[in-house]
């Protein structure tokens, strides 16, 4: 492949090298005029600031940031910070005139030391709008006083001496307003207060603890405080003493009752009652499955000894076919009133059928059962009648403590 060089005429090669000599020979020509422009424009910039014409030299500084911007760049700063502080003295003139005193400080504010023009007649006009804000919010104090609204009053005078601490107009009502308004807060937070201690009575722990914590957290006068404190206190003493009589009855076995208690309670909070309750629920099923299962051990126990008694019992217990036995009735302290009817021989040996109410109080620890040896078995009808029943449960001491 041949090279660049080699590809050309002889005329392209002679116009190449004639290019190239016009470039080396005109671009420190064209370099020399460019930078000659750029110091005649920021020096220019330098006059039309000091004459104050901010616009003209942020003009120039401009054009000359367009062809060297380093060398440019700090009449550029400086240009736009005086064309910036100059439009801000306008604004602040402008905010004056609509009687905007606040917002006309702040644009004075922003014109800069640098700007010869308009820097000492901003600190003029600065002064002036303070002043003249000042009177007219102590106008404005004066006016929310006669309305009562004193705490309002107070804080726009509190606004005035914060700018101008010698404010003769704000300090002379200074003290009057600050206990027109001392005196009104209080009054204000002592109804907030008894209104919060009245709802209280209308609301749960949870919600009523919540409340009295967020007002004792918050600024609020401390009489009214502690008043809370003692208030959240007897809260929680109550609660206490709620959860301690719940759990009394919970060590009783008295489930059914402890869950009751627990969700009429209203100091014992709803998270607290939830969980107790779920517990409790569990509680009493395992309670009333394990009751269930000893009522049954026992009553197979009551059985089988009562059956041994009654056979002691017996003219011929040999001959005895029991027909029907179960247990009627469970008195407070365990004793079982249990149901016989048995074929059997009498004296005679003759087999008759009777029916035989047997009391016994079983002990599953010691697989046996207590009873009377003199009254434990009495006869009865077939199918034993109440009264039957009721002088049987008399003889053996039903529902009295055996101990």
């Amino acid at each position: 492949m041949k090279s660049f060089w080699h590809s050309l005429t002889q005329k392209q090669r002679i116009a190449f090298i004639t290019g190239l000599i016009l470039l080396v020979v005109s671009y420190p020509v064209y370099y020399g005029v460019r930078t000659y422009q750029v110091n005649q424009w920021l020096a220019q910039a330098q006059v039309a600031r000091e004459k104050l014409d901010y616009t003209t030299s942020l003009t120039l500084s401009t054009k000359a940031m367009a062809f060297n911007p380093e060398k440019a760049k700090a009449s550029m700063t400086e240009s736009q910070s005086l064309v910036d502080s100059e439009q801000a003295f306008q604004k602040g003139l402008q905010a004056e005139k609509d009687k905007a005193f606040l917002d006309a400080e702040a644009h004075y504010n922003k014109v800069i030391q640098q700007d010869r023009k308009n820097y000492d007649k901003a600190q003029t006009h600065k002064s002036s709008v303070i002043n003249a804000w000042a009177q007219e919010t102590v106008k404005q104090a004066a006016q929310l006083y006669q309305q009562k609204q004193f705490e309002k009053a107070y804080q726009e005078l509190q606004k005035v001496l914060q700018k101008k601490p010698g404010f003769a107009a704000a300090k002379k009502q200074q003290d009057t307003y600050k206990k027109a308004a001392d005196k009104q807060y209080l009054e204000r937070e002592t109804h907030t207060f008894q209104k919060l201690v009245q709802d209280l009575s209308n609301k749960n722990i949870s919600p009523a603890r919540e409340a009295l914590s967020n007002y004792i957290q918050a600024k609020h006068p401390a009489t009214l405080i502690q008043q809370a404190k003692n208030r959240l206190q007897t809260l929680n003493t109550q609660g206490a003493a709620a959860q301690s009589e719940m759990e009394d009855l919970r060590s009783k076995d008295r489930y059914s009752q402890a869950i009751a208690f627990l969700q009429n309670s209203a100091f014992i909070e709803e998270e607290t009652k939830d969980r107790l309750t779920s517990e409790l629920e569990a509680e009493k099923k395992a309670y009333l499955e394990k009751v269930e299962r000893e009522n049954k051990e026992k009553d197979d126990l009551a059985l089988n000894v009562a059956q041994q008694v009654l056979m002691d019992h017996l003219k011929a217990p040999g001959s005895a076919e029991f027909l029907e036995k179960k247990v009627l009735s469970h008195d407070n302290y365990g004793r079982r009133l249990v149901f016989f009817l048995v074929d059997s021989q009498n004296s005679f040996g003759a087999l008759v059928r009777d029916g035989f109410l047997v009391v016994v109080r079983p002990d599953l620890e010691k697989q046996s059962a207590y009873y009377s040896r003199i009254f434990a078995v009495q006869k009865s009808s077939r199918e034993p009648e109440e009264h039957e029943m009721e002088i049987v449960q008399g003889l053996n001491s039903w529902n009295i403590d055996p101990n």
